[in-house]
């Protein structure tokens, strides 16, 4: 059970600071990338001004229009107005009026007359999801660290709990009245 809770761990700590990084990075250069078909229906993964944007949109597709590229990333940066939508002219994660849009969260599905025929766009801070991230990674790493501090102060002759010198006293601690294990490997366990 403890390899695959440290590979989750690992895991999401390796998200935890790719978000971290993409927070900063975010306030320098947009980034993008993105996936279209043929038939019109795309997605992209955006990184703009703190927010992780997740915009998934069908429009129609004339004939006489060029075929997209099926996977693309790229970036501007915050002062480039080259004609995208995305270099700052439009605040696209303040749809609606809910109490979440205040904190950066957005999560909103709905035609859109001009640009495509439906339009899905999930935003969350950067902020938010380093700390989601971060949950796991931090618990696991404080129950690693608690139970090596018990098993060490069990080799000491100490109690688990609170330290105290059990020399006098080892199955019970007249500090705190814990109940000693025998050994090391009941320790490791709990």
């Amino acid at each position: 059970m403890r390899r695959p809770l440290l590979i989750l761990s690992t895991l999401s700590l390796i998200l935890c600071l790719a978000f971290i990084a993409l927070w900063i990075r975010s306030y320098l250069a947009y980034d993008l990338a993105a996936h279209e078909a043929y038939s019109g229906i795309g997605t992209e993964l955006m990184s703009v001004r703190g927010n992780f944007i997740f915009y998934h949109y069908n429009s129609y597709k004339n004939e006489s229009e060029e075929p997209p590229q099926e996977f693309g990333f790229s970036h501007l940066s915050p002062s480039s107005r080259t004609g995208s939508a995305w270099a700052g002219e439009f605040d696209f994660w303040h749809y609606g009026r809910h109490f979440w849009n205040r904190l950066g969260f957005n999560a909103t599905s709905r035609p859109v007359p001009v640009f495509t025929t439906q339009l899905t766009l999930i935003s969350a801070p950067d902020w938010s999801l380093a700390g989601l991230f971060g949950v796991l990674p931090f618990i696991y790493f404080r129950r690693m660290r608690r139970r090596r501090r018990m098993r060490e102060r069990q080799l000491s002759g100490q109690c688990i709990a609170c330290g105290y010198d059990l020399r006098a006293t080892p199955d019970r601690c007249p500090e705190c009245g814990t109940s000693q294990p025998k050994s090391a490997g009941e320790v490791a366990r709990g």
